[in-house]
């Protein structure tokens, strides 16, 4: 019988040496330090002749969604067979059975450390405080001219960035490594000449990295930085950039962690700004359903997408030239809100509707280029093809995905093999398998 690390690597479809790098990538991803990417160490691990080192059981783990408390608790290779159920056929009856609608039973999401329980409330009272507390109108004065002319680069770059946000021909994870330095030179700003600009600054930069780094599925580093963007925001005063770091922290639970508290931070981030900007109190509206969603409750779902919907058209009608949100994104944003909606609430064939929508060019002008999020909002959408059994659909969905962003990540990527290794045998499956490999990363 083959070993259960063969069976796990297979279902993905990858080689031993992909395999290799895959945990050599992880490994370092998870502050574990480097290790050798090497085919060999793969198959002595296959055929039973040596033991991994337990950071590299550590990385294997989360590639597999398998908790770290297992390894402790069981020996290798026992706790590999946790892992199987990720590999499971989807269809009607297994995506979203066997509990209450938005009840979900396939996980394949890796774990995340999400912020939870008695430390998020306490965040988010302390972030609020901090918000609406008076502040002395004295800023810190800088050392030499030259902070005021760093700090006005940087906000610069800050500011095309989040242009490109609205689409752009730059690979996503071109970009998200870009967002990252500017993160990281915002902060040595705001260490060296802390002030409420800089405070902002350090909002906003962490922003865009949350939100490059959730289209990638890097989630632990976009709940990072989200909680970040909380902290610099309420510290700046800026009831906007704190409206929209809730915004992504409560997208985050309600995907992967508890709806319950996705609730609690959205009516944290409507109560942070009553008068915030019609498109960030239209997201939250969209975070809200889809929390709703996840709980089963249908009606109270859609009365927030509504809501959503008519705060958004409103907000277009007065769009300005220099709004940092495109309405053809923020429509599109709307379509992906409903998609997952639906999906949550066990409604596929709704929810595909929607995501076919998303899989079309859009009516931007074509050299602002794909958003770099699309390939993020279309993951959900081939989850529902293949539980309506569409996999002429689903593959097609995968060639467009692929197409428009280009390098993809290898998280990214991973998640799509993941939803499509349990059909790889289907020669239109094999294909956008092959799709997939042929636009990795070098």
């Amino acid at each position: 019988m083959p070993h259960p690390l063969a069976q796990l690597r297979t279902a993905l479809g990858l080689a031993q040496h992909e395999y290799a790098d895959l945990v050599a990538r992880t490994h370092h991803d998870l502050g574990l330090g480097r290790t050798a990417a090497r085919r060999e160490k793969v198959s002595r691990w296959e055929s039973g002749r040596i033991v991994p080192e337990f950071t590299a059981q550590l990385a294997i783990a989360h590639i597999h969604g398998v908790p770290a408390r297992e390894i402790h608790l069981r020996d290798w290779p026992h706790w590999l067979r946790l892992a199987a159920g990720t590999g499971a056929v989807l269809d009607r009856r297994t995506v979203y059975g066997g509990g209450p609608p938005g009840h979900r039973t396939d996980t394949p999401e890796p774990p995340v450390r999400f912020l939870t329980g008695p430390a998020l409330h306490a965040r988010l009272r302390a972030a609020l405080t901090a918000a609406s507390e008076c502040r002395s109108e004295t800023a810190v004065e800088y050392d030499t001219d030259d902070e005021d002319e760093r700090l006005a680069w940087i906000e610069a770059r800050t500011s095309a960035l989040e242009q490109q946000l609205n689409g752009t021909l730059i690979p996503a994870t071109h970009l998200y490594a870009t967002a990252r330095a500017e993160h990281r030179l915002a902060l040595h700003l705001h260490r060296r000449a802390p002030s409420p600009s800089t405070s902002t600054l350090v909002a906003r930069t962490a922003l865009i990295c949350g939100r490059l780094g959730h289209a990638l599925c890097a989630e632990a580093a976009a709940e990072r930085y989200a909680l970040t963007a909380i902290r610099a925001a309420a510290a700046a005063q800026d009831t906007t950039l704190l409206a929209g770091a809730l915004e992504q922290l409560g997208a985050r639970h309600t995907h992967l962690g508890d709806p319950e508290e996705a609730l609690l931070i959205v009516s944290a981030g409507h109560n942070a700004a009553r008068d915030c900007p019609p498109p960030t109190a239209a997201f939250l509206h969209c975070v809200g359903a889809m929390a709703l969603a996840r709980q089963g409750r249908a009606v109270e779902a859609v009365r927030s997408l509504d809501l959503a919907t008519s705060v958004l058209a409103d907000a277009y009608h007065r769009v300005s030239p220099g709004d940092r949100l495109d309405p053809v994104v923020g429509r599109r944003a709307l379509t992906a809100a409903h998609g997952k909606t639906w999906l949550y609430l066990g409604r596929p064939a709704r929810a595909a509707q929607y995501f076919d929508a998303l899989a079309q060019p859009t009516e931007a002008a074509p050299e602002k280029g794909p958003l770099p999020t699309i390939g993020r909002w279309l993951l959900p959408g081939v989850t529902a093809q293949l539980a309506l059994g569409a996999l002429d659909q689903a593959a097609q969905m995968v060639h467009f995905t692929v197409d428009v962003m280009g390098e993809m990540g290898p998280d990214l990527s991973l998640r799509y093999r993941r939803l499509l290794a349990p059909h790889r045998r289907e020669p239109l499956i094999g294909a956008a398998l092959d799709h997939l490999r042929d636009t990795g990363p070098a």
